[in-house]
C-alpha cells in the first residue's frame, strides 16, 4: 500500500539507501535523490526532464581540494583497481580593471590576440596566440606602453620599499617596449617627479669594440636597481641572458615585467620531442621558475585569467571555453 502523502517514508529516513519507488510525486523523488546522493535538486530535475548533464562547475560528491594547489581528484574505474589522477582547477580571477578590458579589446581589433589552432615551440597546440610583435602602429604602441607603465607604477605603490633606477630592454623586442614604457611613466600624474631620474638601456647582440664600446646602449646600470622589460616568457632563456648581462655590468636585478603570463606549466620531458604531456601537474611555469631562481618579483601586464575575463565581458564564450580546456591540461600551479 502506498504511503499517505502526509506520512514520511520511515524506511527511507532510517537507511538512506532505499529506492524512491514509494514516493508519489516527482518533487518527492527529486528531494529523495538529493538526500541520498548529495546532487543538487536543480541538476536532478534537469537530468530527469531532459537528460541534461550536470554543469562542469559542480563538483561531484567526494571531490576534494589538494593540499599543494587548486586541484580536485577524479577517479576512474579500471577493472579490479581504481586509478586516481589530479585535475587542475583554474583559480578565480580578480575583477578586471577597465584599462585591461580596453587593452584586450584593442588586441582583438588589431589581431594581436587571435584564436584558432597554433602549434607552439613545445609542440603543444594552443587555441590562442598573443603576438606582441604587432604592437607596432601608432594606435597600439601608446596603449601597450601605458599598460606596462601602469603595471610598474601600481606595483611600486603597493610595495613602498621597492624601487628601480633603470629599465632594461633585452634586444630586440624589449628595446622599443623599454623606451616607450619609460616615456609613459613620465606622463603619469606626478610621473616626472617620481620617474624623471629613471633611465633605460638595452644590450647589443655583439659587443662593440670601437667608439664608446661595450655591450650596453643607454644608461649605465652599475650600482643601480634594474627592472627588465620584455614581451613574453616562453622558456625564460632570454630573461636569464639579460640577468647575466646586468650582473656582469654591475647592476642589481630587482624585478621583471612581461606583457603576458600564459599561466602554463613547463613542458615535460615527454613533450619536448613533440609528444603529449605526461599528465603531471607538479611542474611550475617559466615565470615561476625565473621567480624562484632570481628571487625578484615577476609581474605581467595581462594573465591568462585576465584575458578570459575580458573575453567573457565581450561575450566570446566559445573562446573562453577553449582556453579553459587548454589550461586544465597545461595550467601551472604557481
Amino acid at each position: 500500500m502506498p504511503l499517505p502523502e502526509h506520512q514520511p517514508n520511515k524506511h527511507l529516513d532510517r537507511s538512506r539507501r532505499g529506492h524512491v519507488h514509494g514516493l508519489k510525486s516527482l518533487g518527492h523523488s527529486i528531494h529523495a535523490i538529493e538526500r541520498l546522493t548529495g546532487i543538487p535538486r536543480t541538476t536532478v530535475r534537469n537530468v530527469l526532464k531532459g537528460g541534461v548533464k550536470p554543469s562542469r562547475k559542480e563538483n561531484p560528491p567526494g571531490a576534494t581540494k589538494g593540499t599543494r594547489g587548486p586541484y580536485k581528484k577524479k577517479t576512474r574505474a579500471t577493472g579490479p583497481q581504481t586509478r586516481t589522477r589530479a585535475i587542475a582547477i583554474m583559480p578565480p580571477s580578480e575583477p578586471l580593471p577597465q584599462w585591461k578590458q580596453d587593452l584586450i579589446s584593442l588586441t582583438l581589433k588589431s589581431s594581436i590576440l587571435t584564436f584558432g589552432t597554433f602549434t607552439l615551440k613545445s609542440g603543444r597546440v594552443s587555441p590562442y596566440f598573443f603576438n606582441c610583435g604587432l604592437f607596432c602602429t601608432g594606435s597600439t604602441v601608446g596603449p601597450i606602453a601605458s599598460a606596462y607603465a601602469r603595471t610598474l607604477h601600481e606595483y611600486s605603490l603597493a610595495h613602498p620599499n621597492w624601487g628601480f633606477d633603470v629599465l632594461f630592454g633585452p634586444a630586440y623586442k624589449g628595446i622599443p617596449i623599454c623606451a616607450t614604457t619609460l616615456l609613459s611613466l613620465s606622463q603619469l600624474e606626478g610621473g616626472v617627479e617620481r620617474y624623471g631620474g629613471v633611465g633605460y638601456t638595452f644590450n647589443r647582440k655583439e659587443a662593440k669594440d670601437h667608439g664608446e664600446g661595450g655591450v650596453l646602449v643607454g644608461d649605465s646600470v652599475r650600482g643601480k636597481r634594474v627592472v627588465v622589460i620584455d614581451d613574453v616568457m616562453t622558456s625564460g632563456k632570454a630573461i636569464r641572458e639579460a640577468v647575466e648581462i646586468i650582473k656582469a655590468q654591475g647592476g642589481t636585478l630587482v624585478g621583471i615585467v612581461v606583457a603576458v603570463d600564459r599561466e602554463e606549466k613547463m613542458p615535460s620531458p615527454a613533450e619536448r620531442p613533440g609528444e603529449r604531456a605526461d599528465g603531471t601537474v607538479e611542474r611550475g611555469s617559466a615565470i615561476g621558475e625565473v621567480r624562484r631562481e632570481t628571487g625578484v618579483p615577476v609581474v605581467a601586464v595581462l594573465t591568462l585569467r585576465d584575458i578570459m575575463k575580458g573575453m567573457e565581458g565581450l561575450g566570446r564564450h566559445e573562446e573562453v571555453e577553449a582556453m579553459r580546456r587548454y589550461w586544465e591540461e597545461y595550467g601551472a600551479r604557481d
